[in-house]
């Protein structure tokens, strides 16, 4: 449970900050406007020099342009890719315990289910 927690988490913060709002209902400015430490943010800030002054200006001054060089920075330093491919091995190590042969086949059957489930939510 926990590897889907953690897939679950990567999921909303990739659909928090550069998802559809119109496919997620979500929006895509609260995480970055609250500064949001996240796997994105993280990511970012460890590959492009320009992030803390970027990160200074989200949610002050102003915040749609920091909000659109976040998101810039994010796509161009593969924090986005690195995201979705942390959040497939976490989907991944997930279905590996659920098939576990001490769980009982009904009960995995229906969390790999969920798994797939939240899977298809981040593409």
């Amino acid at each position: 449970a926990r590897d889907l927690g953690g897939a679950f988490q990567v999921v909303d913060d990739l659909l928090g900050t550069v998802g559809d709002p119109g496919l997620t209902g979500k929006s895509t400015s609260s995480d970055l406007r609250r500064r949001k430490h996240t796997v994105l943010t993280v990511w970012a800030a460890a590959r492009d020099a320009r992030w803390p002054s970027i990160w200074d200006d989200l949610g002050r001054g102003d915040p749609d342009g920091a909000e659109r060089l976040a998101r810039e920075v994010i796509v161009s330093s593969g924090a986005d890719d690195h995201a979705r491919e942390l959040s497939a091995a976490l989907h991944d190590s997930a279905r590996t315990h659920f098939t576990h042969p001490s769980v009982p086949e009904p009960l995995a059957r229906a969390l790999v289910a969920l798994t797939d489930t939240l899977e298809a939510r981040s593409r």
